[in-house]
C-alpha cells in the first residue's frame, strides 16, 4: 500500500504593524480534499474549503487597554465531486466575527468578548485562518459572549467574576 495523500492545505498570513498601537493582519486558507479521501470513509464527502480574514490588534491605552478582533468569510464546498445526491446546499458561504477587549489597570481586569458564527460558516482544518485561532475548528451558528472581571484589593487572594453566555 502507499500512503494517498487525501487531504491538501494551505495557508498564508500577512502582518503589518502600522505603529506601536496599531497592527493589521490578512489570512487565507484552503483545504481541498480528492477522491482518494473515500478509501479512508467511504460515506465522507470530498470538500474544498476556503476561509479569509482580517484581523486587528489595537493598543488604545499603552498597554492598559487592548482590542483584537477578526472577521472571517467562508466558502466550502461541501462536495466538489456532485455525487451525494443527498447534498441539497452544496456550496456554503457564510461570515464569522470575533472581538475581544481587554483592560487592565492597577487592581482590576476586565475582559469582554463576543464572536458569532454564521450557520454556514465552515473551517475544516486546524490550520488557522488566524494568529489568535480563535476562529479556527470552530462549530457553526455559534453566539457567545465572554465577560470576566478580576478584582485585587490586596498583592493576595483576588475576587473573580466569570460570565459566560452562549
Amino acid at each position: 500500500d502507499r500512503y494517498i495523500y487525501p487531504r491538501r492545505v494551505f495557508g498564508a498570513r500577512e502582518a503589518y504593524k502600522f505603529n506601536e498601537y496599531y497592527k493589521a493582519g490578512v489570512s487565507f486558507m484552503q483545504l481541498s480534499d480528492s477522491v482518494n479521501v473515500r478509501t479512508i470513509d467511504s460515506t465522507y464527502d470530498p470538500k474544498l474549503n476556503r476561509v479569509s480574514s482580517i484581523d486587528q490588534h489595537i493598543n488604545i491605552a499603552d498597554g492598559k487597554w487592548k482590542i483584537d478582533t477578526e472577521n472571517a468569510y467562508s466558502t466550502s464546498d461541501e462536495d466538489k465531486t456532485d455525487e451525494d445526491i443527498l447534498t441539497k446546499d452544496k456550496v456554503l458561504k457564510d461570515f464569522a466575527n470575533y472581538i475581544r477587549s481587554d483592560i487592565q489597570v492597577p487592581k482590576f481586569r476586565l475582559i469582554n468578548s463576543y464572536e458569532l458564527i454564521g450557520a454556514d460558516f465552515r473551517s475544516y482544518a486546524d490550520l488557522g485562518s488566524t494568529n489568535s485561532t480563535f476562529l479556527s475548528g470552530i462549530t457553526s451558528d455559534r453566539e457567545k459572549l465572554d465577560n470576566y472581571l478580576e478584582y485585587r484589593p490586596f498583592e493576595s487572594n483576588p475576587v473573580y467574576l466569570d460570565f459566560r453566555f452562549s
